[in-house]
């Protein structure tokens, strides 16, 4: 159960649509370029 969890959370990364910079989930904006998540 605890594995199954932890593996979501890896693949839930989100990444910036403009210079794929990789973003938290708690980002609304990108930490580069300021674009929108």
């Amino acid at each position: 159960m605890n594995y199954r969890s932890e593996n979501n959370m890896e693949e839930r990364r989100m990444y910036c649509r403009k210079c794929r910079n990789l973003l938290d989930d708690t980002d609304q904006y990108c930490r580069k370029c300021g674009e929108p998540t």
